[in-house]
């Protein structure tokens, strides 16, 4: 039965099945320390705040946490309550009064950069992404029909020289350059931050060139070290951002609440192409209330304490424990190391290794569009205790030291 079932899987179900997004995605046997998956702390979780809430919401709202609940210009881009108090906090944080319109709710933050993909692609155009990336996002972009050209990168994040001179090499070959795919703050998998200049020269290269830019702004909020810097969508003044943010990483990751922001005209796409009726009534309205009383501001101040402390375990661990083996940039924030062996490694060995301890780590082959990434790898240390996050690393620098080429002792 299997194996006819199987002969009728279409096209893009078989090849995601062996795509090195999907494969990668293996846990070792036994996980004991599960440093591989982009988690928050599910000990900060607050649950009786989100109870009390969701009650509210009810008392409050009655039947409207429970229907359709149909809103915007196309009828799809969420409950007004909870659009509203976004829109009203990136006034506050970013400086852009893009009013309830520019805001459309997704489930989740992936499924609002579908839903741009979905709104902004055809077959025949090309999204310029960064030469590391996060994979599923680039998936969404093919399946709507997009081809990727990777933009090269260094330790400051995208190189936009190179961004420019991309563009009309592509048009040369017949090709139409359509958007720019980025994550400027604490970047996946590297953990870069784009420099403010930067980040206003490729603003600019948008501009003269019509192209969207959808700004990955997942992390924003989770910085450790340094000053902030403005999000793309703050610096522009050309209405071509699209910014695409969730609670996952700073709340809850399965609420599955999540929005994509930009002027009302870039965001109403979003709401024609959407097949999905709309994001969970009960919970939008759950968090409009939560939002508005100031309570994710508190929330994110235990969260930062929390994450400030482990990137601070983790980076010393790293140090201690793998630094003879080991080359990396520490980040600013974010919630990843990216991790690159040193020469006279054996990547196999070290893998097989990881997996017999049960560390699990992100694979770099993951996050890259060739075999450049198999000598890296991304350790996540949010969704571990302080001790074994520490016992994970030491652990880690265990399997380096007997992973040098020839094999060292078993």
């Amino acid at each position: 039965m299997q194996s006819t079932i199987r002969a009728l899987y279409s096209e893009r179900a078989m090849r995601n099945a062996d795509s090195a997004t999907m494969t990668t995605y293996g846990q070792p046997r036994e996980v004991k320390y599960p440093m591989g998956t982009g988690l928050p702390d599910a000990t900060l979780f607050p649950i009786e705040d989100l109870r009390r809430y969701a009650s509210l919401a009810l008392d409050t709202f009655g039947a409207d946490c429970l229907t359709y609940g149909l809103g915007g210009r196309g009828n799809f881009a969420g409950p007004f309550v909870l659009r509203q108090a976004l829109a009203r906090r990136t006034l506050a944080i970013q400086g852009r009064d893009i009013g309830s319109d520019g805001i459309v709710l997704a489930s989740g933050a992936s499924h609002g950069i579908a839903l741009a993909a979905g709104a902004y692609l055809s077959p025949g155009d090309v999204v310029l992404a960064e030469e590391l990336s996060w994979p599923w996002a680039l998936r969404y972009m093919v399946e709507a029909g997009a081809t990727i050209s990777y933009v090269p990168m260094d330790a400051e994040g995208m190189v936009v020289d190179a961004l420019e001179d991309l563009i009309p090499a592509l048009r040369s070959q017949g090709l139409r350059p359509k958007m720019v795919y980025t994550i400027p703050t604490f970047h996946i998998p590297t953990g870069t931050c784009l420099p403010l200049a930067r980040r206003r020269q490729l603003l600019s290269v948008a501009e003269r060139h019509g192209l969207v830019v959808l700004e990955d702004n997942l992390y924003y909020d989770l910085r450790y070290a340094g000053r902030q810097v403005p999000s793309l969508l703050s610096l522009d003044e050309s209405g071509l951002v699209l910014q695409s943010s969730g609670f996952s990483k700073t709340l809850a990751t399965g609420l599955r609440m999540a929005w994509v922001a930009g002027s009302p005209e870039a965001t109403l796409p979003l709401e024609l192409v959407r097949q999905d009726l709309g994001v969970n009534q009960w919970t939008a309205h759950t968090l409009a209330l939560w939002l508005e009383d100031g309570c994710w501001d508190k929330h994110l101040n235990v969260v930062l304490e929390s994450a400030r402390r482990k990137y601070h375990i983790a980076l010393a661990a790293l140090r201690r424990f793998c630094a003879p083996y080991l080359k990396f940039n520490p980040p600013e924030g974010g919630i990843y190391f990216w991790l690159e062996l040193a020469p006279g490694l054996d990547a196999t060995r070290f893998r097989e290794l990881l997996d017999a301890e049960g560390v699990g780590i992100a694979p770099g082959e993951r996050f890259a569009a060739d075999d450049a990434g198999r000598r890296f790898f991304r350790l996540a240390f949010l969704d571990v205790d302080d001790h074994d996050l520490e016992a994970g690393i030491a652990a880690i620098g265990q399997c380096l030291a007997r992973s040098t080429e020839g094999g060292g002792p078993a």
